[in-house]
């Protein structure tokens, strides 16, 4: 939160070759050549002053060129979308539902549809017992034309994920959805050892909670967002730094491809970063930050 922004930017900069551990046995050789990035360029400002603190970041499955995005804690429970000139098409309510600590968003394709997941799972005291996951689908908006104002729809999630740590609470900002193995995946947030949990996207109207597991120790300082490829072979992991970019072979768990020391992609200066994604391509990297009118960027890839 804001009471750490000083000393987690001092510290982002001395952990830029994190070591792994994973209790998944040894690392396997780096999988072929990952895609090459290009220096940060900003797009667009955010317009909107209702996003003053944009705490998680996804690209829109339906809608082109646009993104979903939420504030952090102190919001009511909505979600915006937002296109590449940082104009607002849509504001999402979502019935029924509390933003108690909001920390980040993931989207992805199944059965043919876009899936929205609001990720209710900060704990800085460490003292929740269960976290909270809301999925929905992604709704139909009607985008707005020059001039008018976006809409605004109230939504009720699809479903409602309680779920725990099979090692008892954790704070953690970091979530995002690989869509080929239908697997949520979490990322505590820590000093140094962060421990990643495995979560099955479970099936409508099954009890909970859940049980999120272990899955691989990544030594990062204090990660505060994470998003995986549409294929399933990157995952980013964003710190109050740079992002750090985790690649797999194919077929391989992400237990081992967590176990190699990630690539560091330089991310642009933010007041308080804490959003990151992947673009449709899988590819290209888009980043906001806290306060209102902060710029949305792209750090594309160059071949």
């Amino acid at each position: 939160m804001r009471s750490r922004r000083l000393l987690t930017l001092i510290l982002a900069a001395s952990f830029l070759s994190p070591a792994c551990r994973t209790a998944a046995g040894p690392a396997l050789p780096e999988p072929g050549p990952a895609p090459q990035y290009g220096p940060a360029r900003e797009l667009a400002r955010i317009l909107d002053p209702r996003i003053d603190e944009s705490s998680g970041l996804t690209a829109s499955v339906r809608y082109r060129d646009a993104f979903w995005t939420h504030n952090d804690s102190g919001d009511s429970a909505r979600v915006f979308l937002i296109d590449r000139r940082g104009r607002t098409l849509g504001v999402v309510r979502l019935e029924g539902v509390t933003a108690f600590d909001w920390e980040d968003i993931a989207s992805y394709r199944a059965a043919g549809e876009g899936w929205i997941l609001v990720a209710d799972v900060g704990d800085n005291s460490r003292r929740r017992e269960t976290g909270v996951l809301h999925l929905l689908r992604e709704p139909v908006i009607r985008v707005p034309g020059e001039g008018e104002e976006a809409p605004i729809l109230e939504v009720e999630p699809d479903l409602e994920i309680r779920f725990r740590y099979e090692d008892g609470p954790r704070d953690c900002e970091a979530v995002a959805v690989d869509a080929t193995e239908s697997a949520i995946y979490l990322l505590s947030k820590e000093l140094v050892a962060c421990r990643v949990y495995s979560l099955p996207v479970p099936p409508p109207g099954s009890a909970g909670p859940h049980v999120a597991r272990f899955v691989a120790e990544i030594r990062l300082p204090y990660p505060n967002a994470m998003d995986i490829s549409p294929d399933g072979r990157r995952a980013v992991v964003l710190t109050y730094g740079d992002a750090h970019e985790f690649t797999r072979a194919e077929g391989e768990p992400w237990a081992r491809a967590f176990s190699r020391a990630p690539r560091v992609i330089k991310a642009p200066v933010r007041p308080q970063g804490e959003a990151i994604c992947y673009g449709p391509d899988g590819r290209t990297l888009y980043l906001t930050s806290e306060n209102a009118h902060q710029p949305l960027w792209e750090i594309p890839v160059v071949e």
